[in-house]
């Protein structure tokens, strides 16, 4: 059989079927939150004076934290819990990562701002700055496998592929949309505002 010509699959699964549009939305905001905060967060690591091996560390936590979550988050999903409930934990693991490093980070400068002391300052804000990461990673990761795992749900079986290929095209908008607001926002106002709203 003839397949559907790729621009009907887009449309369809863009906009026309609320559950597939709903998905490519979520995907987007998942990696434009990914690119505009965590790109951010890393800028600010710098802007306090941790050193480059500490930024690393931060950086490969939230990368191994999102890949070991795809295999539970999958697994979860696939089992007898609703997808929707797999989403919404990875969804709020991200806020609460997000969380984590805008409100405790910014009390961590304030305090090291007024203190006057020889101890290192950047432990504290180093670990912060890591259970973040840890914490946004686990939750990127969950809802990045589980995203894909119901656009096939609700789509029909010729067009998985294309359907699954329009969500990632979303997905990954994210990513270009989120760089160019982290340029434009954080020079008008400081890479930590961004990281805060």
């Amino acid at each position: 059989p003839a397949s559907t010509p790729l621009y009907q699959v887009f449309l369809r699964t863009s906009w026309k079927n609320r559950h597939t549009s709903i998905l490519c939305l979520a995907g987007l905001i998942t990696n434009l939150v990914t690119s505009l905060a965590w790109g951010l967060v890393l800028i600010w690591g710098k802007q306090q004076s941790l050193p480059n091996v500490r930024l690393a560390h931060i950086s490969s936590a939230f990368s191994f934290s999102k890949a070991a979550s795809m295999l539970l988050f999958a697994h979860l999903s696939d089992a007898r819990i609703p997808r929707k409930t797999v989403l919404l934990t990875g969804f709020t693991l991200v806020e609460v990562g997000l969380l984590v490093t805008s409100l405790a980070g910014s009390t961590l400068i304030s305090a090291n701002t007024n203190a006057n002391t020889n101890a290192d300052p950047n432990t504290p804000l180093f670990l912060v700055l890591l259970t973040g990461g840890i914490a946004t990673g686990a939750g990127i990761g969950g809802v990045y496998c589980v995203l894909t795992g119901a656009i096939s749900d609700h789509t029909v079986p010729q067009e998985r592929a294309s359907a699954v290929g329009v969500y990632k095209f979303w997905r990954d908008a994210g990513y270009a949309i989120g760089g160019l607001l982290t340029g434009i926002v954080a020079d008008l106002s400081g890479s930590f505002v961004v990281t805060v709203l």
